[in-house]
């Protein structure tokens, strides 16, 4: 699937997910470099498992809110997300294309952070009022911005590392969501 949306979007000229160059350089240089990616996987397990709270609450916040119009919660759902874009607009641009710039370390720690913290509070409302339509891209790109975070703040940037633990992320938080571990590695 990837090799043929790779031929695709060359083929037409369409935009891609572009970081290949970001992880060319990087090379298992130390002990932070082996031991990251598993102390990652274990914290975002435990975070992939509060998030699902969270998401649970927020359904259950909409569903106690109105009980027997499913239409205004929908409605509802919609109207936070639309004050969430309004906070913070940039954090609402597509997934891919944000994560592709923090993974090129156009973005400082703390925009990260605010657009993590977007993206957390947008999918919860995304799954409360319209179910799990557009989940995935969501979801892998709250890993991969809680993957270059972790590097940056832990490890305060190992040269060309980010990226591959934004990766491992990604991986992570996809997989404890979704249950899907293998699928999402």
């Amino acid at each position: 699937a990837f090799l043929f949306a790779q031929f695709v979007s060359r083929r037409f000229g369409l935009e891609t997910f572009d970081v290949s160059g970001v992880l060319e350089g990087f090379r298992f240089a130390g002990w932070q470099s082996w031991v990251s990616p598993v102390a990652l996987g274990v914290a975002i397990g435990a975070a992939g498992a509060l998030l699902i709270r969270f998401v649970r609450y927020g359904q259950d916040s909409l569903l106690d809110l109105f009980q027997t119009q499913a239409w205004m919660r929908i409605l509802a759902a919609g109207a936070v997300i639309f004050l969430i874009a309004l906070i913070y607009r940039p954090a609402h641009a597509p997934a891919s294309g944000l994560l592709e710039e923090v993974f090129w370390s156009r973005r400082n720690a703390s925009e990260i952070g605010l657009i993590l913290c977007c993206q957390i509070l947008s999918v919860t409302m995304l799954v409360s009022g319209f179910g799990t339509i557009g989940i995935l891209w969501p979801l892998f790109a709250i890993g991969g911005f809680a993957g270059f975070l972790f590097d940056t703040s832990v490890w305060h940037a190992l040269p060309g590392f980010s990226a591959v633990i934004g990766f491992a992320g990604a991986a992570a938080v996809w997989g404890a969501v979704i249950g899907a571990p293998v699928t999402a590695s």
